[in-house]
């Protein structure tokens, strides 16, 4: 507990959940909502740079075996375990079974320009406020006395179905979520916390059927790694997708050869 509180602060989960809401929006989200912590979309593994001394594209290159868009063994266990950090679901108490998700939209006119400059920086700009507002979230939630683990578009787990689950939009034929307000303008971030709060429900906005006939960011994306087949799956086509969730498969890694080939930290397409 944070000094001079004695006992955490109590009310309904439903007043809760308004309150960290209400929060999450003076910080800056765009929208917020709420779910209970499903612990399939945490990270199996972490590893930290700084156990591994070389520069970050070929530390990319060992972790994940990326050559041209292909995953390999490229790394030994030796070497693997030396990056290893204790896994999330380790770390993670039981108890912090919430999760307050967050999305931060990124500007209409910056994605019109995509493959540019100032697409890149508006990109980067909303990846670097998610840091400001989980940590503030965070605080928040620490000072009404409840534990909280704030993360950004990178960790420690699928920012994406987390989403989905606290009722902010569906995922799309692009892999990303799309928004009733955005579209697929978001950066999602939020915090895991042991506060009791009211879950939100998913929605059905239709995305699922406008993607089946709409197609054209499959026909756009210049590496062709989103799916022209209108036929979902719930199997794993690629080493960077998970079974279990009926969707469209992403290949991430041609996505990822596509940047390293045109020297290029962001692509935007999918999004535009």
């Amino acid at each position: 507990l944070p000094p001079g509180l004695t006992k955490p602060y109590t009310t309904t989960p439903e007043e809760a959940a308004q309150t960290v809401k209400m929060a999450a929006k003076h910080f800056g989200a765009s929208v917020v909502g709420t779910c209970k912590l499903n612990r399939d979309w945490l990270y199996s593994h972490r590893y930290h740079v700084e156990n591994w001394k070389t520069d970050a594209k070929d530390l990319f290159t060992k972790v994940f075996g990326l050559e041209k868009g292909l995953l390999g063994p490229v790394m030994t266990p030796e070497e693997r375990k030396k990056l290893q950090m204790p896994n999330v679901d380790d770390e993670l108490p039981q108890e912090m079974n919430n999760v307050i998700v967050c999305g931060i939209e990124m500007d209409y006119e910056a994605y019109q320009r995509t493959l540019s400059c100032v697409e890149i920086a508006e990109t980067y700009r909303a990846y670097s406020f998610d840091k400001f507002l989980i940590m503030h979230l965070a605080l928040f939630i620490n000072y009404m006395g409840y534990r909280a683990w704030p993360f950004g578009s990178y960790g420690p787990g699928l920012g994406i179905p987390m989403a989905v689950d606290a009722g902010l939009g569906e995922m799309g034929r692009n892999g990303l979520l799309i928004n009733p307000d955005f579209g697929p303008r978001l950066r999602i971030c939020g915090v895991i916390t042991d506060m009791p709060i009211q879950p939100d429900k998913p929605i059905d906005m239709g995305v699922t059927k406008f993607c089946e006939t709409c197609g054209l960011c499959a026909e756009n994306c210049p590496s062709g790694s989103i799916s022209k087949d209108n036929n979902r799956t719930s199997e794993a086509v690629y080493s960077t997708t998970n079974y279990g969730v009926k969707k469209w498969p992403f290949d991430a890694c041609k996505c990822k050869a596509y940047w390293d080939d045109h020297n290029i930290s962001a692509c935007g397409n999918c999004v535009h």
